[in-house]
């Protein structure tokens, strides 16, 4: 069971496909246009002005480049945390050698591992003065009293560059909103919550929108699969009975599902 945007998930599924896998696709997140578009225009009328960007997402990386003026190029670094976000770059034209990303062998894809890499960037005596980095992300429908023009989102590597002294800069590019399933989307999740089927979950905003999709779902049969310890505590907390953890790269995803055509086990 894919959790994922349909933006998001065609990589995936022809993956799993591929490994002999039988697939659903159940979308627990779907994006919308910003309520800022302001701000990504200043973004890049004022790049240079930055030492970096830094995207979430591969969706946050579509819709901000979405915005790119003609002929132009992001002139800064670009940060990613993860291997999609990092493609989703690539296909916008952004040069290799201008993202960083965590090395592969890392344990997770996230801001910790992110900042291991480029925290000597704004630590440098001879990039830090007057610049600033742009956290590119995006924000939830009919929640602007709580993320505003900043977005929402967690604020981790935003911290650690105010504490290094660096300005952070936020460019909402996308509302995320809950998904409406039809009466067939709604059946086959209900079914799934107890066949044995795997849901993927890459976000925990999916999380949180399948509850009044299924409001009274018990999950303590249901089986899961999430590619961060995050996605994983919400699932707990949600009631899931099965849920494993493992890093969110396509072929971890594929050693965790046990094969081409094992869905019966899955490593705690």
């Amino acid at each position: 069971m894919i959790t994922r945007a349909p933006a998001e998930a065609s990589a995936w599924a022809q993956a799993l496909a591929l490994a002999g896998h039988e697939l659903v696709h159940l979308p627990l997140l779907s994006f919308g246009p910003t309520p800022y578009p302001d701000q990504l225009h200043q973004a890049w009328q004022q790049a240079t002005r930055y030492l970096a960007a830094m995207f979430v997402s591969g969706q946050a990386t579509r819709a901000f480049f979405a915005f790119r003026p003609a002929g132009m190029n992001w002139p800064g670094r670009c940060w990613a945390t993860g291997p999609g976000t990092r493609a989703t770059l690539l296909a916008s034209g952004v040069a290799a050698a201008s993202i960083d990303t965590p090395p592969a062998h890392v344990a997770q894809f996230d801001s910790e591992a992110l900042w291991a890499v480029v925290s000597s960037q704004v630590t440098s005596p001879a990039t830090r003065p007057n610049k600033a980095v742009l956290l590119v992300r995006g924000t939830d429908a009919h929640s602007s009293i709580h993320g505003g023009a900043q977005g929402l989102g967690r604020d981790w590597l935003a911290q650690r560059l105010v504490d290094a002294g660096v300005r952070v800069d936020y460019a909402v590019a996308y509302e995320r909103v809950a998904p409406v399933w039809s009466p067939e989307q709604i059946d086959r999740a209900q079914q799934a919550a107890t066949d044995g089927s795997v849901w993927l979950f890459s976000s925990a905003q999916a999380v949180a929108h399948l509850q009044p999709l299924l409001p009274h779902q018990n999950w303590a049969r249901s089986r899961a699969l999430a590619t961060h310890p995050r996605i994983g505590a919400a699932l707990a907390a949600a009631g899931w009975g099965d849920v494993s953890v493992c890093k969110g790269d396509l072929p971890t995803v594929l050693a965790a599902l046990g094969g081409a055509t094992d869905l019966n086990r899955i490593p705690t």
